[in-house]
């Protein structure tokens, strides 16, 4: 409980908080809605790729909230720009590289899994060759070498596998979960006559 007392007190100077929804805000800064996308993308409007450095932004700052609470991402655009056609294509771009991420974890997960399978398998089929081998022959010492070489590599192999399951696919699950939650969260665009922030 004075954890959760602790994290609300420490994101509240990070970011605001919506006090009709109790949901974190993300804002974003922009001079027009092109800044929001790579400039050399000719894709139609709602299949443009974000610009790299706005995704890490999104990311860093979505990622340091719980997964928990609610995320609204508001972005700030002068009044003279305000275009509604392009505000409703710019959200339909933004979740569609959500969509575009989540795509990627899975395809990510997807070879973690065939990896995965393959370690188990090399390292059963050198664990048995390590134990059987020297059961049916006269072995001499570099022979003995190699079969305890098939013993510590199938081991290896299981630590591979071991290690992709419970640490590396581990962090690319919660990464999906997050892009999930992006894609679900909130979406505006508020219109101000300077973007510029005060100081």
């Amino acid at each position: 409980m004075k954890f959760k007392r602790r994290y609300q007190d420490s994101m509240q100077y990070t970011y605001k908080i919506n006090t009709d929804t109790g949901a974190y805000l993300v804002e974003v800064r922009l001079d027009d809605y092109e800044e929001m996308f790579r400039g050399w993308d000719a894709s139609p409007a709602v299949h443009r790729e974000m610009d790299p450095e706005l995704l890490r932004f999104i990311e860093e700052s979505g990622f340091e909230i719980d997964l928990n609470e609610q995320i609204e991402f508001i972005f700030f655009v002068e009044e003279k720009n305000r275009d509604d056609e392009k505000e409703v294509a710019s959200i339909s771009a933004i979740r569609n590289n959500f969509r575009m991420a989540i795509y990627r974890t899975d395809r990510i997960l997807m070879k973690n899994r065939r990896k995965i399978l393959m370690y188990v398998l090399i390292s059963l089929l050198f664990l048995i060759a390590s134990y059987t081998v020297p059961t049916f022959t006269n072995i001499d010492v570099v022979f003995q070498i190699f079969v305890q070489g098939l013993f510590v590599g199938g081991w290896v192999f299981l630590w591979e596998a071991f290690s992709l399951f419970f640490f590396v696919s581990h962090d690319v699950r919660q990464k999906r979960k997050r892009y999930v939650k992006f894609m679900e969260s909130a979406i505006a665009f508020k219109y101000v006559d300077d973007v510029k922030p005060s100081v």
